[in-house]
């Protein structure tokens, strides 16, 4: 609001003058309007302040109630949450245990079927390796035989050879007398005798015939 102006009057010959004093009251008249106008104005402004300050005192409560309501339902929720994360890990942890038991389990199974299994093995290898041996050994046995059975033949065979060596030898060591006593006797025709190529029989049916059947097997 303007600061008023300090109202001066002209003097007139019998007091102040008319006009001035009804322009000043005209004047003083509108400021007043206008002074009550910006009153009402301001109070009316006033109210409305302070029906917004009851507003806001009265959200201010509803957002307290629902701030709270809030704060409650979030500890709600967590502990909710809480709960069933505590449930899920322990469920998960339980699920867990029961899988790694059923795999212990499994693994165990598997374990003792490949040992039963390799021992089974283990045990048709060591009776075929058994049986193979006692194979090898009854042939090897029967070989010694055979072996042991041709060197007494060839020992035998041997020894009548060298027998028979003997026997030419000693015929061929008497001859001369022989041939001396051969003078005195009539000449007489002797047949050939054929070569062993030659001849019809092997030569050694007579060796055959003489010292029997050898075995050479």
């Amino acid at each position: 609001m303007s600061k008023e102006k300090e109202a001066r009057f002209e003097k007139a010959a019998f007091g102040y003058r008319p006009e001035d004093v009804d322009r000043y009251i005209a004047e003083s008249d509108k400021k007043l309007a206008a002074a009550k106008a910006e009153k009402a104005e301001l109070l009316s402004k006033m109210k409305i302040l302070a029906d917004k300050i009851t507003e806001y005192r009265s959200d201010e409560g509803n957002l307290k109630e629902a701030m709270l309501g809030a704060q409650r339902m979030k500890a709600s929720i967590e502990n909710e949450a809480k709960s069933k994360a505590d449930t899920t890990v322990s469920e998960a942890q339980e699920y867990a245990n029961q899988l790694i038991a059923d795999a212990q389990a499994k693994s165990s199974q598997m374990v003792a079927d490949a040992q039963e299994r390799a021992n089974k093995m283990i045990a048709e290898a060591q009776k075929t390796a058994e049986q193979k041996v006692n194979s090898v050994t009854s042939q090897v046995e029967r070989e010694r035989a055979t072996l042991s059975q041709l060197q007494k033949e060839v020992s035998g065979f041997k020894n009548r050879l060298i027998s028979l060596y003997r026997e030419h030898l000693n015929l061929i060591t008497n001859l001369p007398e022989q041939a001396k006593s051969a003078k005195e006797l009539p000449v007489r025709e002797e047949k050939a005798v054929p070569a062993p190529a030659e001849a019809d029989e092997p030569a050694g049916d007579a060796f055959t015939e003489k010292f029997g059947e050898v075995d050479l097997k």
